[in-house]
């Protein structure tokens, strides 16, 4: 790794060359296939791939913990949070030859693009898990410094022709999911809602 880039440095510049070099390849070669990039935020979201609590620590998923845990990072952290489900549903829309075209720009970020301030989502824990926060389990504290990022979602959304799920799914999908795994969830209603689906991705 090069002097002086940080690790998320080089992650986003690779993430840079790789979308460039799949562009010029169907632009020089044009292939029979289009190329449709999906462009997910902060994914943030239950995943059957979780089977233990470390599993989720050790994921994007933390960034939601840590703030119903209220661990307050000495940095900004950043938001531009998607659920995980949204993301999932749209690599099935981008299938739709009829809607979706070749080179084209699939942006999935909640809150029409605007990033989600960290002090809001300790908030919706709060209100969406009482029990737990007054047992001790969750403790949700504002004070989260934010590296707010804002993204032109219309044209994807346009073309879904619905929006992506807000602040409150996130939370509910992934506290939900970290209660289960650790065994101690006290709302009743906690395992129906996780089961629920989310808003669909029509």
């Amino acid at each position: 790794m090069a002097e002086n880039v940080t690790d998320f440095e080089a992650f986003t510049h690779s993430k840079i060359i790789a979308y460039e070099t799949a562009v010029n390849f169907v632009k020089e070669r044009k292939p029979s296939f289009d190329l449709v990039h999906i462009l997910p935020g902060f994914m943030q979201g239950a995943s059957e791939l979780h089977e233990t609590v470390d599993d989720m620590l050790n994921d994007f998923n933390r960034a939601t913990i840590d703030t119903a845990l209220g661990n307050i990072l000495n940095c900004p952290k950043m938001t531009a949070q998607v659920l995980l489900k949204d993301v999932a549903g749209m690599h099935l829309f981008a299938l739709n030859p009829k809607v979706v075209h070749n080179l084209e720009n699939l942006v999935v970020v909640a809150n029409d693009g605007h990033g989600i301030p960290w002090d809001s989502m300790a908030l919706i824990t709060k209100r969406c898990y009482p029990k737990e926060v007054e047992a001790g389990i969750l403790r949700p504290i504002r004070g989260q410094k934010d590296l707010m990022m804002h993204f032109e979602v219309r044209s994807t959304q346009k073309a879904l022709g619905a929006g992506f799920s807000d602040a409150v799914w996130i939370v509910r999908s992934v506290i939900d999911q970290y209660l289960q795994l650790r065994g101690s969830s006290i709302s009743p209603d906690n395992a129906a809602r996780s089961s629920a689906p989310s808003p669909e991705v029509k």
